[in-house]
């Protein structure tokens, strides 16, 4: 299934007023702002100029809306449901591929925050290593709130067969127990904020007497 069919179950519009297909505007919306757009008249204008183009792979049958139309339409979908919407197709691609490692980190980006009196932004994100492909991310309010949301991303997520990578922080019951109901594999890393784990941890390595040097003495 391609990514616009799935955009078709998020369309809450009622059948008469849908002059413009919601496939349409968002991928007129998409090609816009990878080509550098940054606003609904620069949108509008892009698809304007490059109709024959977008009309190569979505059928634009009512041509291009105006930047209020495009807009409003925008405005109207869900945000969630779109991310979930980008989840599915995302799941169907890998289905395919078999096992992978889908590698969760939480991360400031770059600038944001500075010289103004926002916070910075804090995004954690699902990377697809094999593929070196973002397939998700999502906003934390703080660094502390990384679990929860990881937690919530995999649940959000198919993971069945795949191997989940994490760091320290995320060495929890909760999280592991997760994983595994999933049908997932997982690597996390344990560091002193799990200290009895850590001194505990299955495959420690034990000191091995030197056959040479270390002869019991009579």
């Amino acid at each position: 299934m391609h990514f616009f069919d799935h955009l078709e179950l998020i369309d809450t519009r009622k059948d008469i007023n849908k002059e413009y297909e919601l496939e349409d505007i968002v991928f007129l919306t998409m090609a816009a702002l990878l080509s550098g757009a940054t606003g609904w008249k620069a949108i509008e204008i892009f698809g304007r100029a490059q109709i024959d183009w977008l009309k190569r792979y979505r059928p634009f049958s009512s041509g291009i809306p105006t930047r209020h139309s495009i807009g409003r339409i925008i405005r109207g979908i869900e945000p969630q449901s779109f991310v979930n919407s980008f989840i599915q197709w995302v799941n169907q691609v890998r289905s395919v591929q078999g096992s992978q490692q889908l590698a969760f980190d939480g991360k400031v980006l770059t600038g944001s925050g500075k010289r103004t009196d926002k916070h910075a932004l804090q995004l954690m994100t699902v990377l697809l290593v094999e593929e070196g492909l973002v397939v998700y991310q999502k906003e934390t309010s703080c660094k502390t709130n990384e679990i929860p949301i990881m937690q919530a991303m995999l649940e959000a997520m198919e993971i069945k067969g795949n191997i989940i990578t994490a760091d320290a922080m995320h060495c929890q019951t909760k999280t592991a127990a997760l994983i595994r109901a999933k049908g997932g594999d997982y690597i996390l890393q344990i560091k002193g904020n799990q200290s009895k784990l850590q001194q505990n941890r299955i495959g420690r390595a034990q000191p091995r007497l030197n056959p040479m040097l270390d002869k019991p003495k009579l």
